[in-house]
């Protein structure tokens, strides 16, 4: 795990840039829009606002033998250029997968979203040691260790921290899933507002799943922008 002090100037540079759409389809040369980054370097941008909804508290949890996840049911979304997408599931890796200025965290979470057409967003989290998080206390509970799916309630603007997204930076990148197939064109939505768990939480973690963490890929041109937060 490489460890980097972040360096705000290089970051947080804000050139000036063209209002444009976020959302990701498919690239025409397969193999170059990988995922996860490095995020090093981001262009403030004129983005629309994101929009969530997270009324749902019921979710299945179960582990894939590779992840802890949690299937929601239906009514959770994020809007994205004005484009809807239905909150699916969200899953585990550790250690975090996605890097900012070279620095990993332990724990990186991945909120799955669908859209039209099959579209993919993802909204990720970093999880950062801190202090314990009540708000995930329900699901660490009933942490599943084998395939049977267990009924767990979820509320995800709480587990989240999901009160203000566009008070927060939000990284936009179109990138591909982490795991097989790769399949490109997924829309990615990095936080860089992080939430915390304990040592013990995260210990609990590594007990129930292996290391499960892909690489970083290279950029090969992307361009990662965000929005400036509201005021």
């Amino acid at each position: 795990m490489r460890v980097v002090p972040l360096l705000p100037l290089i970051l947080l540079s804000a050139a000036p840039a063209m209002a444009q759409g976020t959302v990701c389809t498919p690239p025409s040369t397969a193999g170059r829009q990988q995922s996860p980054v490095d995020i090093r370097r981001a262009v403030a941008t004129p983005l629309q606002a994101l929009a969530t909804h997270e009324p749902t508290e019921a979710g299945r949890a179960f582990n894939t033998g590779h992840t802890v996840r949690v299937d929601v049911a239906p009514g959770d979304s994020i809007t994205v250029d004005g484009v809807p997408f239905a909150l699916v599931q969200f899953h585990f890796h550790w250690p975090a997968e996605h890097e900012l200025l070279g620095r990993r965290y332990p724990v990186e979470i991945h909120m799955v979203h669908e859209g039209p057409g099959g579209k993919l967003a993802v909204l990720g989290t970093w999880v950062r040691q801190g202090a314990h998080n009540h708000a995930w206390d329900e699901l660490w509970a009933h942490l599943p260790t084998g395939a049977d799916t267990v009924p767990v309630r979820v509320n995800v603007r709480r587990m989240f921290a999901l009160a203000n997204v566009n008070g927060e930076r939000v990284y936009r990148y179109c990138g591909s899933l982490t795991t097989e197939p790769y399949a490109e064109g997924v829309t990615w939505l990095m936080r860089r507002t992080t939430i915390t768990l304990s040592p013990a939480q995260i210990a609990r973690l590594h007990e129930v799943m292996h290391r499960y963490s892909r690489d970083v890929q290279p950029l090969n041109g992307r361009t990662i922008r965000y929005r400036p937060p509201a005021e």
